[in-house]
């Protein structure tokens, strides 16, 4: 797609791919975000789970949980490693750590991860 290399918000220059666009006009690169998930692992995925278990709200965390409990199915994977993903997805789109990512989600008590 030549005409999409320059236009980082549109293509990932590095895996030289269009990105994955979303709903409010963030994008990202899906090669970058398994990436990140492989980078980071079931050790960082636990720990996340638990921040989120302990920090959010029942109701937030139930439905974030049931959100990527369908996830986690269709993938054949652990939940906690679909919700890493999503943590992961979120931060590459708005250009934020998964450590801000999760910090935000529990200071606001909010399920920003669904969006």
């Amino acid at each position: 797609m030549p005409g999409l290399r320059g236009k980082n918000e549109a293509y990932c220059l590095r895996h030289e791919i269009p990105n994955l666009g979303f709903s409010n006009a963030t994008t990202a690169c899906r090669l970058c975000i398994e990436e990140k998930v492989e980078h980071l692992g079931e050790k960082i995925a636990n720990e996340y789970f638990c921040e989120l278990l302990k920090g959010l709200p029942m109701t937030e965390f139930k439905e974030v949980y049931d959100w990527f409990e369908t996830v986690s199915i269709m993938r054949d994977e652990a939940i906690e490693r679909s919700i890493l993903r999503g943590i992961i997805t979120y931060a590459e789109r708005h250009k934020k750590h998964p450590n801000e990512v999760v910090a935000e989600m529990i200071k606001t008590c909010n399920t920003i991860i669904l969006d």
